[in-house]
């Protein structure tokens, strides 16, 4: 949290943030399913009148805004939630902390990632809308797909784009102070720039502090793209179970650090800390394996009229109908010389 003297009260609720929040945290879209958060955010962008909007062939959705000369500046997060996401959740608030609720009982939230959703739409009504944010540059905006079973919309997305960008700064990480500059022995960022990002934390009074995390989008960004990258703590925990929460203030405090960080950078004198390809860094250690577990999960590819299986590691691609009806026989099989060899057994 940023460290000053006007942090008194942790229940004073930020009613719009809130409502933002819930706007789309409350649409049911987990992965392979995204549709209805994708109208809804598309629809969002397109009425902030950007100087450019598409979706690529994937369903991954980009706009670029033009706020004058400076540095060009990527914003993203994702827009699936975990499979396991149910249906009809209600959304409640209790002293500044977010839960979500089916039939009583806490549920998955899905602030993974909607709060970087919420957090990217904050900043855009502070510079497009109501002009109280002085960033001068240009904004490339990206949400994508399907992050939730292997980062595949980013793997998917138009590499051209997002390559537009000096900095990618990605909103999908929990916690509340955490600058994530790389993963498994893989960096997102240079020296130079988590160096300068690290004593701008400090300067600004945040405790903000460059960290080695977990795979997320920046990941592809930085490793197939390119492009120097972090991923931000937007207030989330627990991800991905029922006991997930968001802490609302943290959220906020986030959006406060990157309108520091986006009005810094648009000046001159950090242009040169974006240039040097993200090659190594000495937050982020030697490589090592990981073991990233997803649950097995089938997802519809309207672009090519097909179905895919994942486990977010391995796909594969290119069912058509005959070929699941096949593979739903054959599991069915499976199960039941799985179910008798377990009565056996027993």
């Amino acid at each position: 949290m940023k460290k000053n003297k006007d942090n008194q009260s942790q229940t004073k609720v930020n009613k719009e943030l809130l409502n933002a929040f819930k706007r789309y945290v409350s649409v049911y879209s987990p992965s392979g399913n995204t549709h209805k958060i994708s109208t809804l955010v598309f629809g969002d962008l397109a009425s902030l009148n950007p100087d450019n909007i598409f979706t690529d062939y994937y369903g991954n959705i980009h706009a670029q805004f033009n706020c004058g000369e400076g540095v060009t500046i990527h914003l993203n997060s994702h827009l699936d939630t975990v499979p396991r996401t149910q249906k009809n959740r209600t959304i409640k608030e209790l002293g500044g902390i977010v839960y979500a609720y089916q039939k009583n009982k806490r549920a998955i939230l899905g602030a993974d990632d909607r709060a970087g959703v919420t957090a990217i739409f904050e900043l855009l009504d502070q510079i497009v809308v109501k002009k109280t944010l002085p960033f001068k540059g240009t904004l490339l905006v990206s949400f994508f797909l399907d992050e939730e079973i292997g980062c595949v919309g980013s793997s998917k997305s138009d590499f051209e784009f997002v390559q537009q960008a000096d900095f990618s700064i990605t909103f999908d990480r929990r916690g509340n102070s955490d600058i994530v500059v790389g993963t498994y022995g893989v960096t997102f960022s240079n020296q130079s720039m988590c160096e300068w990002l690290q004593s701008f934390s400090i300067q600004k009074g945040y405790d903000f502090t460059c960290v080695e995390g977990g795979i997320s989008d920046a990941y592809t960004i930085s490793n197939d793209m390119g492009i120097n990258s972090i991923n931000l703590s937007v207030g989330y925990y627990n991800e991905h179970t029922d006991n997930e929460y968001l802490v609302l203030d943290e959220l906020e405090n986030t959006i406060k650090f990157a309108s520091e960080l986006l009005v810094t950078l648009h000046k001159p004198i950090n242009e040169g800390l974006t240039k040097e390809a993200p090659f190594t860094n000495s937050v982020v250690g030697k490589p090592k394996s990981y073991s990233y577990q997803f649950e097995p999960t089938a997802y519809y590819d309207n672009a090519n009229g097909v179905v895919s299986i994942t486990d977010g590691q391995v796909t594969i691609d290119c069912l058509n109908e005959f070929e699941i009806d096949k593979l739903i026989q054959s599991l069915k099989r499976a199960k039941e010389m799985m179910e008798d060899d377990y009565y056996n057994w027993k």
